[in-house]
């Protein structure tokens, strides 16, 4: 964390928090998130309702989560409902989406329509509430229809949606039923790319769906094919970055780091890469099938010395580490990348 603007390193946290949650690793989540809604607090920045109303949600079906301390006015029923509608105004409403070349002069009209954009465009005029009610049962189904024709047509090759319409799209599902809510959480997380923690626009469309009341039994029933993240991991990063937010309210910049060699120290970075990255089309195309395929083998001791015959004696920590791996592949054709020692 900077020690002047901490805005990044929390967004960071919160989007991993989220993605907790979003695999079901509750206890983990909420520690992660209490730690930097506390943080924010006493930075003097606010709670915004959306979160407040998504732990409520969590609260309501694990009371054993709530925060020890809560530092803000819990929100009551009728708040609560009041958000819910807005944040689906939102979801409706928000210039993130691509807009179509023409507009629909009617919600149904994209029936007839292959643009991906228009079937959307309709799909948010239709799902709109009505002063303060959800549309009706027959047109929830519509909207559903709608907004999965739009993916379908897409077929992973014209330039996808915003990922905002994800949350409409579990949302509208979820009113369906829990089992379709569970098949196009899947479909989403399986077959779209550029969904991951790590892009920070995916904060909104998972914090979006976790504000959603029944939510908790989708996301418990998905199946762990389409998470990247286990619990080990979790608890793990957890961990760590509690220890380091904490650390930082108490005035210190950094918790010391812990002593591990080359060869650990390397198995972490590439696991943590491969979970991050490992569905992005560049480890395709190179062939990196799993984390152990990003590290190049070691260097042997005669290209170490064929190294320092043209660039005079090596740092002994550089040596130490090409003769545990001798490079690795970076995460994009013009990513920085940890040359090889012919390379140097």
């Amino acid at each position: 964390m900077s020690s002047v603007d901490h805005f990044s390193a929390l967004s960071s946290c919160k989007e991993l928090a989220y993605y907790m949650l979003f695999c079901g690793f509750y206890e983990d989540g909420c520690k992660l998130l209490e730690a930097t809604l506390k943080f924010q607090i006493d930075r003097g920045a606010s709670v915004s309702k959306e979160e407040k109303l998504l732990l409520e949600v969590i609260w309501s079906s694990r009371p054993d989560l709530r925060f020890a301390e809560v530092r803000w006015e819990p929100l009551s029923a009728e708040e609560q409902e009041l958000v819910a509608l807005q944040t689906r105004e939102r979801i409706c409403t928000t210039d993130y989406f691509f807009r179509p070349r023409v507009l629909p002069q009617s919600p149904h009209d994209w029936r007839d329509s292959s643009d991906p954009a228009f079937v959307e465009e309709c799909a948010r005029m239709l799902s709109w509430p009505s002063g303060d009610k959800w549309p009706d049962d027959e047109t929830t189904r519509e909207v559903l229809e709608a907004m999965q024709k739009s993916r379908s047509l897409l077929n992973g090759e014209r330039p996808a949606p915003s990922i905002r319409s994800y949350s409409l799209e579990v949302g509208t599902a979820l009113r369906v039923g829990t089992e379709e809510a569970r098949e196009v959480t899947e479909q989403i997380l399986e077959n779209s790319n550029d969904v991951d923690w790590h892009h920070s626009s995916n904060k909104s469309w998972m914090s979006d769906c976790l504000c959603f009341k029944n939510m908790r039994p989708v996301l418990s029933s998905l199946s762990a094919q389409v998470l990247k993240l286990s619990r080990v991991d979790a608890g793990a990063a957890c961990r760590d970055l509690v220890e380091a937010i904490e650390s930082r309210l108490g005035g210190d910049l950094q918790v010391p780091l812990p002593s591990v060699g080359w060869n650990e120290l390397l198995d972490r970075l590439a696991k943590a890469a491969f979970l991050v990255y490992g569905g992005d089309e560049y480890y395709k195309e190179v062939g990196i099938a799993n984390y152990e395929d990003i590290l190049f083998p070691p260097a042997t001791q005669e290209e170490i010395e064929e190294a320092e015959d043209t660039l005079g004696e090596l740092p002994a920590d550089f040596k130490e580490m090409v003769a545990v791996h001798n490079g690795y592949a970076p995460i994009s054709s013009n990513h920085l990348r940890f040359l090889t020692s012919d390379k140097v």
